[in-house]
């Protein structure tokens, strides 16, 4: 029964229609708006998979994945990066009665099904975010969900960078 009432949609192709349903989240600033659409723009790259959360026949948020490796000097993790998790605004922070859970949480415990699957299929090692640091109270949600907060040297076009990545292994 609970089949029904929710629904985790992959999205793998984009179109007019998708972007007129994604223009109905309710967003709290315009960056929000702004990543909602270049998470359309990169599915019509191909670059991600959207994954959409449906409650009662409502656009709940969704979860936007990709497959990477992160390196660094010291190793390569092959892995399932979530390039934006969104929960429209009149959800966030709120238990769903239908999934006993935030919806957030739903779309992480989903991403974490659907990297199982691309461990034993492709090899993945681990779930990686990149997270605005500006936001210590998000940074600290995904701490308690099971991510580490990892100081990562990476390197673009020859030059040495420092990122922040949230890291959890599958």
């Amino acid at each position: 029964m609970l089949q029904s009432l929710k629904m985790l949609e992959k999205i793998t192709k984009y179109s007019i229609d998708l972007q007129k349903q994604f223009n109905t989240f309710k967003t709290k600033t315009y960056r929000e708006k702004d990543l909602i659409d270049s998470m359309l723009h990169k599915l019509k790259k191909k670059e991600v998979v959207i994954y959409l959360l449906i409650v009662n026949n409502y656009m709940v948020g969704f979860v936007a994945l990709s497959v990477n490796k992160l390196l660094s000097k010291d190793f390569e993790l092959p892995s399932v990066e979530i390039e934006y998790l969104f929960v429209d605004n009149d959800f966030r922070g709120k238990v769903i009665i239908d999934l006993n859970q935030k919806a957030s949480e739903y779309l992480i415990y989903q991403t974490k099904i659907i990297s199982k699957k691309l461990q034993d299929n492709i090899g993945v090692r681990g779930i990686v975010l990149y997270p605005d640091l500006q936001n210590e109270k998000l940074i600290d949600f995904y701490v308690k969900i099971g991510f580490h907060k990892e100081k990562i040297i990476t390197y673009k076009n020859n030059k040495k960078e420092l990122e922040y990545w949230l890291i959890t292994k599958i």
